[in-house]
């Protein structure tokens, strides 16, 4: 993958806004497909992605580019797919039509099957599957926070986002 190409975020909600404040903070070229209220908190106050390890930092909007107009997806690289599963059809109808052949899709979806969704509509193209192992909170204004794992008696533990966030080529 090309760094001077676009990772596209498909679904611009407290997920895609977290994962694309942190890539643009690792200096990323990030797009946000998002409505219309996502796309004007952002413009208001940027992007503020934090967590309980002491991660805090605002980036400007200018350091994406923004927009409700699937087109912004036209250079991208990498599209992370950050939709509910109920709109999986859709936005992969979406991606086909408006990402370059050689794209990357990388489904962050919550739910089984997703992952076969994106492959069977989008066939020829390379689809991974991904996993966010923590919880965002939207904090209005920008604000995302990352909270610390649950405490839990199971044997499985939830973790918190890592302490560096690390984008390569």
């Amino acid at each position: 993958m090309s760094s001077s190409r676009t990772i596209a975020i498909a679904g611009a909600g407290s997920i895609g806004c977290f994962v694309g404040a942190m890539l643009a903070a690792g200096g990323r070229r990030v797009a946000l497909l998002a409505r219309p209220r996502v796309i004007g908190e952002i413009e208001t106050n940027g992007l503020r992605p934090t967590s309980f390890e002491g991660f805090d930092q605002t980036i400007a909007a200018k350091q994406f580019a923004l927009s409700e107009n699937p087109s912004i997806m036209r250079d991208a690289a990498v599209v992370l797919v950050a939709v509910k599963s109920a709109d999986t059809i859709a936005m992969a109808e979406i991606i086909a039509r408006h990402t370059p052949p050689d794209v990357v899709i990388v489904s962050l979806q919550n739910g089984v099957g997703n992952v076969a969704v994106l492959r069977n509509r989008l066939p020829g193209r390379r689809v991974l599957g991904g996993m966010v192992p923590f919880n965002v909170i939207a904090l209005g204004r920008g604000g995302f926070i990352a909270p610390p794992p649950a405490t839990s008696s199971s044997s499985r533990t939830r973790r918190a986002p890592p302490k560096s966030f690390r984008c390569r080529a």
